[in-house]
């Protein structure tokens, strides 16, 4: 398959209270925006139930990028073209009756001719390798996965850039060429009990390791290290006839050394104001609920999940609560479908957080860290699906019902309720 898509795109500006005075001065856009997307897969079933599966892919983009400084009255642009191809081939294999095997590696090719955002001027070329294995049992009521994730690459090339008002040791950041990407691995590791037909219990791990962004720094100028993952989590589930779902789970999450933003950025020479890194230690825990009900008299679906969470940072040398994070988050809704009509209603409640990001130091030292969060959204859709000739689905939706002009990024509020229409083609007969 391929798909081709041209049009612009303007950046939302940041509020001019709040935001770094970098950002508050620029408007950004990418005008024109082309884009040839393709796709092709390939499924083979062999003997004793296996199956081989290979997928490829192609990009081209042609974008051009324009900055417009508001002060100087003075608009900059430049080429951010780039292409990618790639593979990725799976082959199931049962092993017995009750054991399936996978194996899978996938290769990706990356080139930016020019350099992207703060690498403008400056090739990026990267190829990146990953290979997988996992492994499912069933034993009587039991059943056990595994799996392994490995992930490295090659970088020809990548960036590199100046730095503007540059301080003694943290100069210019110079390209990196010819090098081997951090190795990453991720695994994981599950079990389930089915104590009925109705209900169940789950455990699941996961862990490994997370490179930084390629080009990503530090307050030094260095690139972060690694940051290590571990997760567990606990969980029941109950099923009954009539396909109403209810399940609880609990969950602890450890990051070592996860990469963070340290809250200080630097402005490259081509006016892009950069985030830098640190590595610190932070773990959460919490508890998820979630329970969707069936009201076959209404043709209809009602949900709603709940998240219950405490966050923590080291800091200092000891964990303190990170309130980067919310508490709580609340989720409510409706699903309608009937005679080829459906309706969906989604309200969502975000617990308070804090977020520095993007938000100017001048404010921060007035008026204390910027408080996002603390609000509810609403959002609604209505359809009627044709299923002759076409399969066609007509909609209109309302974002934001509630027209609230909340923050979950600083200094970017929600430009409130929005209406949409259209029509969406899925397939058509001969």
């Amino acid at each position: 398959g391929a798909t081709y898509i041209s049009g612009l795109r303007q950046l939302v500006s940041i509020d001019k209270e709040s935001g770094t005075p970098n950002l508050v001065n620029r408007i950004e856009k990418y005008d024109p925006v082309r884009t040839l997307l393709s796709y092709a897969k390939l499924n083979y079933y062999g003997k004793s139930g296996s199956e081989t599966e290979l997928q490829t892919n192609l990009a081209l983009r042609n974008v051009d990028f324009s900055n417009y400084n508001i002060s100087q009255e003075k608009e900059e642009w430049h080429k951010e073209n780039d292409w990618e191809y790639g593979i990725n081939i799976l082959h199931n294999q049962p092993l017995t009756k009750t054991n399936i095997l996978r194996v899978g590696a996938l290769y990706n090719h990356w080139v930016a001719p020019e350099g992207k955002r703060y690498y403008v001027g400056n090739k990026c070329d990267v190829h990146t390798f990953s290979g997988v294995l996992t492994d499912e049992q069933k034993v009587g009521k039991f059943q056990f996965d595994a799996g392994l994730r490995l992930i490295s690459g090659y970088i020809a090339e990548w960036g590199g850039f100046g730095i503007e008002g540059s301080a003694a040791g943290f100069g210019n950041v110079e390209p990196i060429k010819n090098q081997a990407a951090p190795l990453e691995w991720q695994s994981v590791l599950g079990a389930s009990y089915i104590m009925s037909g109705a209900s169940s219990l789950h455990y699941n791990f996961s862990g490994g390791t997370i490179a930084p962004r390629k080009g990503s720094l530090n307050n030094e100028g260095e690139s972060p290290e690694n940051e290590g993952r571990l997760q567990h989590d606990l969980g029941f589930r109950y099923k009954t006839k009539n396909r109403s779902e209810f399940s609880v789970s609990a969950f602890l999450a450890q990051r070592n050394n996860a990469i963070d933003f340290s809250g200080e950025t630097v402005i490259t020479e081509g006016d892009f104001e950069m985030e830098l890194y640190e590595n610190v230690d932070k773990r959460s825990y919490g508890v998820e609920m979630s329970a969707k009900f069936n009201v076959p008299a209404l043709h209809s679906y009602i949900f709603g999940n709940a998240l219950l969470m405490k966050a923590e940072k080291e800091l200092n040398g000891k964990m303190t609560e990170d309130e980067q994070l919310p508490k709580v988050v609340l989720n409510t809704g409706l699903y309608f479908d009937y005679h080829h009509f459906d309706a969906n209603v989604f309200v969502n409640y975000t617990g308070a957080y804090v977020n520095n990001r993007f938000v100017n130091k001048n404010w921060i030292n007035q008026h204390g860290d910027f408080g996002l969060g603390d609000f509810i959204s609403a959002d609604a859709t209505v359809g009627y699906t044709f299923t002759r000739r076409i399969t066609a689905r007509l909609f209109a939706e309302v974002k934001n019902i509630l027209n609230k002009n909340y923050m979950t990024v600083a200094g970017y509020p929600d430009q409130g309720r929005l209406f949409q229409a259209g029509i969406k083609i899925t397939s058509m007969s001969k």
